[in-house]
């Protein structure tokens, strides 16, 4: 297979991987396989190991990069709810519904002249009208002691995820059905899940817990701040780190009252 399409192929199963939720080492071929193939893509150096590799390079215009990815939220499903939100409104303008990543990416250069001019947009972009940047180019690419870049590592951080329980709670059995846990490194499946406590499963290795926020939860709470900037046709550059929570002071005292359940 060329390998234009082999990086076809691997750009349109990122894509699919990334709004399901799935973490980066999974591959097609193991999804495919089904819960019980290997799902687990380990490179064949540590983290050290590639870090030390760079550093021993005598190259003047290398680059590492390390690469952040989050996982373990269905982004495609999220998406639909939100849409669905925007269509209830009537809202009939153009609707693009999508989910940013900011700070994905560490860059590593050496501390020398020539990398802090390149790393500088404005000396960057005026080397390229003075038609320096050529030069430059030809050296990074073809000197021995010109560039490279290591983007071989990188780090995935579990938006939600089960470990093992602080304590081991007893949980009523229920009739068994398998469900894939993923703890970013080992995986295993689950032989119950408690109607009352959905926060707790069992396996073989004893009660887990869920650890981190499910996309329902999230959603639930920015339904109603996601409904009214619809309504008010809201337009803001500066992202909202947290959803506008609206209680009267009447409300505030009333007995049993609970602003965090409203949402």
């Amino acid at each position: 297979m060329p390998s234009t399409v082999k990086k076809k192929a691997f750009d349109s199963w990122k894509k699919q991987r990334t709004a399901s939720g799935l973490p980066p080492w999974v591959t097609s071929e193991s999804w495919l396989s089904g819960p019980n193939g290997d799902s687990s893509l380990r490179s064949s150096r540590t983290l050290r190991q590639w870090a030390d590799d760079y550093c021993q390079s005598p190259k003047h215009l290398k680059e590492f990069v390390y690469e952040k990815v989050i996982h373990g939220w269905n982004i495609a499903n999220l998406k639909e709810a939100v849409r669905s939100i925007i269509s209830a409104s009537l809202y009939q303008g153009t609707v693009k519904v999508d989910f940013e990543v900011s700070a994905a990416k560490i860059y590593i250069r050496p501390d020398n002249t020539l990398s802090r001019m390149l790393s500088n947009k404005w000396l960057f972009f005026l080397s390229i009208i003075l038609l320096i940047y050529p030069f430059i180019w030809l050296f990074k690419r073809f000197h021995s002691h010109g560039g490279g870049r290591w983007q071989v590592c990188g780090g995935a951080y579990a938006l939600k995820h089960y470990g093992p329980a602080p304590t081991q709670p007893s949980i009523p059995t229920l009739p068994p059905y398998s469900v894939e846990i993923s703890d970013g490194q080992t995986s295993s499946t689950s032989s119950t899940v408690p109607a009352t406590t959905p926060r707790l499963i069992e396996t073989p290795d004893g009660v887990h817990e869920l650890i981190g926020l499910r996309e329902g939860e999230w959603f639930k709470q920015w339904e109603p701040t996601i409904w009214r900037a619809i309504q008010s046709r809201y337009i803001s550059s500066t992202p909202m780190y947290q959803p506008h929570l609206v209680a009267s002071a009447a409300a505030l005292r009333l007995d049993g009252y609970d602003t965090a359940q409203s949402v």
